[in-house]
């Protein structure tokens, strides 16, 4: 089963995104924020990343780019 690691700073519509990709067979991982995001990848392989773009602290695309970066979160 593949892993999605969904990034969003809305609790609400995380949980309704996770439900609903759960409900279509993807093992869901959820965060509420960049730096739990980071963490939750650093833990376990993920195969997707979905993100939120404006979020408060690190965005979505500076979240990215630390992804790229990163010698073994780059090839999510």
């Amino acid at each position: 089963m593949a892993v999605v690691l969904v990034v969003e700073d809305d609790v609400d519509f995380l949980s309704v995104l996770s439900e609903e990709l759960s409900d279509a067979g993807w093992k869901v991982v959820g965060a509420a924020s960049a730096s739990a995001a980071l963490q939750a990848a650093g833990s376990g392989p993920v195969d997707v990343v979905l993100t939120a773009l404006w979020m408060p602290g690190i965005g979505g695309d500076a979240l990215e780019a630390t992804f790229r970066g990163d010698p073994v979160l780059h090839t999510v």
